[in-house]
């Protein structure tokens, strides 16, 4: 800077149209500005938001409105796009986590920059546990499937070196992985579906052996209003002869035809069901989670909102005490409660604190009919799967009738 200064100084000395040394040090003054200026602007290359900052406070002093609508909008542009960079290496440091928890602090992480930036975060909050989740109904599917595969005659050797049932040890496994509940109603849709194969595999050449038939025709009960129209229909479909006055199969292909579609209509019966009970444990999963939730909520933490929602009734229920809390004014008639005056400090307070207390109070009724409702719809899942919306939960277009 002092070389700079110098260098001015000369060329104004030393220039033919010199005049007077008040107008060299405008000049000189100038120079330095605009050196500073230049030396400032070259340390902003590196951060562009500081750089727009400058645009809009140029454009200000311009006095130009459009100058600094145009100015504020591009520089609100660069803050979302620089903002937005960092959203990015957030969230590739957020999927290369190594536990939920840490998936979690990053993705709050990323919350407060989106919010601090104007950015919605809808596309941010959630998006760990909505992960979790999937993860998880993709394990119940595949301790489902793997389950129906296991061979009951296998056995393998337990922690101490005995040999058990491979079965009696994946059952184990899958009850120290939290998934116990889940392979408790599997393992019932197991039993019920084993027993099917063997009824319909006995005596399969038997021209007098009728299919199990009513017991497909049992197991639908728990499955959508919609599915069970359609699998009904279908096992109408399987005419089989009428024992009872003495009938049989006309031939061991009539009956072996009947009994394969018979085994379709059984596939498909048993994988709505798990289809259901993944479901139906994704669902638990969510409300006990919620339920979790509320349960933390302290009711008397009241936002400002909240109790500005409760500002009439507060002041209603102030006026109605005995005395009034604002005072009495007098008429003809006698005293009438006075209305507030809101520039009183005092009187401000006063409703304040009690909008406080209304709105503590709708919130304590508000959790507690919040949890009842869920505790609600937990114990109607916990139990036969016999409601409504349950039923509605699996569309039968995701399987094919053949």
């Amino acid at each position: 800077m002092a070389l700079s200064f110098s260098r001015s100084l000369l060329a104004g000395l030393t220039n033919p149209n010199f005049g007077d040394i008040e107008g060299l040090g405008k000049q000189i003054g100038s120079a330095k500005a605009m050196s500073d200026r230049r030396s400032m602007l070259l340390g902003m290359m590196d951060n562009p938001v500081d750089l727009a900052n400058l645009a809009v406070s140029d454009a200000a002093r311009t006095g130009d409105a459009t100058a600094v609508l145009q100015a504020t909008q591009a520089r609100d542009s660069v803050v979302k796009q620089r903002t937005q960079n960092s959203l990015n290496q957030l969230e590739a440091e957020r999927l290369a986590a190594s536990t939920p928890e840490e998936k979690m602090r990053i993705e709050k992480i990323m919350e407060r920059v989106a919010a601090g930036a104007g950015i919605s975060t809808s596309g941010i909050t959630g998006k760990t546990q909505s992960e979790s989740d999937a993860a998880k109904s993709k394990q119940r599917e595949a301790i489902s499937s793997a389950y129906f595969a296991l061979d009951p005659n296998e056995t393998v050797k337990d922690a101490a070196g005995n040999e058990v049932s491979v079965i009696e040890q994946f059952e184990k496994n899958v009850d120290k992985a939290g998934f116990g509940a889940f392979l408790s109603k599997i393992k019932t849709e197991k039993a019920r579906n084993d027993k099917f194969n063997a009824d319909i595999e006995a005596e399969k050449e038997s021209l007098t052996k009728p299919l199990p038939i009513q017991s497909a025709r049992d197991s639908l009960a728990n499955l959508p209003p919609l599915v069970q129209k359609q699998l009904e229909k279908r096992l109408d479909d399987i005419k089989q002869p009428d024992f009872a006055a003495g009938g049989t199969w006309s031939s061991a292909t009539e009956r072996r035809q009947a009994r394969d579609a018979l085994k379709v209509i059984n596939a498909e019966i048993l994988r709505y069901t798990i289809r259901q009970e993944v479901e139906k444990a994704d669902k638990i999963d969510t409300l006990e989670r919620e339920i979790r939730r509320i349960e933390k909520i302290d009711p008397s933490k009241v936002t400002a909102g909240q109790r500005d929602t409760q500002i009439e009734a507060a002041i209603d229920e102030l006026m109605k005490e005995d005395p009034p809390a604002f005072g009495t004014q007098f008429g003809m008639f006698g005293g009438d409660a006075s209305d507030p005056d809101l520039n009183n400090r005092a009187h401000r307070e006063k409703i304040e604190a009690r909008a406080t207390e209304l709105a503590a109070e709708a919130a304590g009724l508000d959790k507690t009919q919040t949890l009842d409702n869920l505790r609600s719809d937990l114990a109607a899942l916990q139990g036969p799967a016999k409601e409504d919306d349950e039923k509605k939960s699996v569309d039968p277009s995701d399987f094919d009738e053949s």
